[in-house]
């Protein structure tokens, strides 16, 4: 369950971490603990669109090795799957 101050203002579970691109726009949790973000727009520039993936360790997440991974130029991703 989500902590929260006595006023209703939520408490982060952890530090934040970048999601490798500049707009995420979908977040998806596996049940065996991974997350995956899909961002339209990648931190290094450019149009290029990338999926990122996390493990959750000990209530930190840590990126996956070889994350994020650059979606097709022509892609536009607007949500995530998971089954």
């Amino acid at each position: 369950m989500p902590r929260v101050t006595g006023r209703g203002v939520p408490v982060p579970a952890c530090e934040p971490v970048s999601s490798g691109g500049v707009r995420p726009v979908s977040i998806a949790i596996s049940p065996r603990g991974l997350v995956y973000v899909a961002d339209n727009g990648s931190v290094t520039g450019g149009s290029g669109h990338v999926l990122s993936s996390f493990a959750v360790r000990g209530g930190d997440l840590t990126e996956l090795p070889g994350s994020p991974v650059a979606l097709p130029a022509d892609s536009a991703p607007s949500g995530l799957v998971i089954s």
